[in-house]
């Protein structure tokens, strides 16, 4: 009896130091992804296949298991490598990523891993390989609430017109110039931003010498400063605050300060199933909306004055976007091309109306470096006498992005 009660504190004690030691274990390759179900449990293990019905685990515990994902939110990956089943492992088959997650789209399993993008269809599968993750080997099965979304880091570009001689009318100019752009975490499509979530800072600057006629020189400014917030969990609407600059020589317009606050709306894009982000085949397109008001201060050129104007901005910015596919079955991206279109009538002065547009079109060189072409028009009613109300501007650019860094 004795030896039988000295014997459970004995089984006790190294039954606690197996399951804090197993708790706090070190990461193993057995704990390379995690899997979230949509009742917002987990599961670790070692990713081993993925196709549209259904997916390999194994588990330090629980062994090899075949999950359908009909149960499944989400698959989290890290520091690993995949090719297509019945592919040769050579350098053109193997993609090798960082970070990776897998959703169910339709009838396809939609992978996003750092930049590369693709679908998996019906017939098809996905063989993984030298991964790793944090995750502890035990299984995970405590109904723990699913990990917040992670968003991008901040970006940083820059970018220059080149040099150029343009043909406006019977005139000949050159075209000078360049701008920068800052984005904080940028904002899901699908799911929108919450708060504090995007912020986005875009400055430019360009100088139009007319050939000929060294004294006649267009100076043109702008920058913005937004903030982008959700206004709800279950909504697509964001809100926004504004601030932006505005100068343009030719128009007569020496400054023009708006502040304003308003709402946005994707209105249609191929990007997202319900609130969750999918992978579109061939190409993206998205258009999307706002409205705002605005407080706005003209310092207009002689014999114009300053005035404070309360306007309503109406906007639409649609991006299209081409993938083209590649051998390892990963998608990259050819060209995109954004348009913009907004107009500003104002409450208190029904003459003093704006309105402008714009076209581009974007080529990537490499990850970071890309050229474009982007054509400009801005409307200005009230514009001081002898100025013109229109103006017309083209721009080549090279715009070289600061890659996010390395998590």
């Amino acid at each position: 009896m004795l030896r039988t009660f000295l014997r459970w504190p004995a089984f006790f004690t190294i039954l606690c130091w197996i399951v804090l030691t197993g708790a706090h274990a070190e990461p193993t390759s057995d704990s390379s992804a995690t899997v979230v179900f949509r009742n917002g449990d987990k599961l670790s293990g070692k990713l081993l296949r993925v196709d549209a019905r259904m997916l390999e685990l194994e588990n330090a515990a629980l062994g090899q298991l075949h999950i359908h994902w009909s149960d499944i939110s989400e698959v989290q990956t890290q520091n690993g490598s995949w090719k297509r089943a019945g592919q040769r492992e050579d350098d053109d088959s193997v993609v090798h990523f960082r970070n990776a997650v897998m959703r169910q789209a339709d009838s396809a399993v939609a992978v996003s891993a750092d930049s590369a993008r693709l679908f998996v269809p019906e017939g098809e599968s996905l063989v993984f390989e030298k991964q790793e993750h944090p995750a502890a080997g035990l299984p995970q099965l405590a109904n723990t609430k699913a990990p917040k979304e992670s968003h991008p880091d901040t970006s940083f570009a820059v970018s220059l017109n080149a040099p150029e001689s343009v043909a406006v009318g019977t005139q000949s100019q050159y075209v000078f110039g360049g701008g920068f752009r800052v984005l904080h975490n940028e904002p899901d499509l699908c799911a929108m931003p919450s708060w504090f979530s995007s912020l986005l800072a875009t400055g430019n600057h360009t100088k139009t010498f007319e050939v000929g006629s060294a004294s006649v020189v267009t100076d043109t400014y702008d920058g913005t400063l937004s903030l982008v917030n959700r206004l709800g969990p279950d909504t697509q609407f964001a809100g926004y605050v504004v601030a932006d600059w505005f100068g343009n020589s030719s128009l007569g317009v020496g400054l023009q300060q708006s502040y304003g606050a308003g709402i946005n709306r994707v209105l249609y894009t191929n990007g997202c199933q319900e609130k969750k982000a999918v992978l579109p085949k061939g190409h993206l397109l998205s258009v999307s909306g706002d409205a705002s008001l605005r407080y706005i201060h003209q310092s207009l050129y002689s014999p114009g004055g300053s005035e404070d104007l309360a306007g309503l901005r109406l906007a639409e910015d649609l991006t299209y976007v081409m993938y083209a596919k590649k051998k390892a079955g990963d998608t990259k991206e050819l060209l995109s091309i954004s348009q913009t279109l907004w107009v500003t009538p104002m409450l208190n002065n029904g003459k003093a109306v704006q309105a402008g547009a714009s076209l581009g079109i974007s080529v990537p060189v490499t990850k970071s470096l890309s050229v474009g072409l982007t054509e400009e028009d801005d409307f200005f009613n009230n514009a001081p006498k002898a100025k013109p109300k229109n103006y017309l501007q083209n721009s080549l650019t090279v715009t070289y992005t600061l890659p996010p860094p390395a998590k």
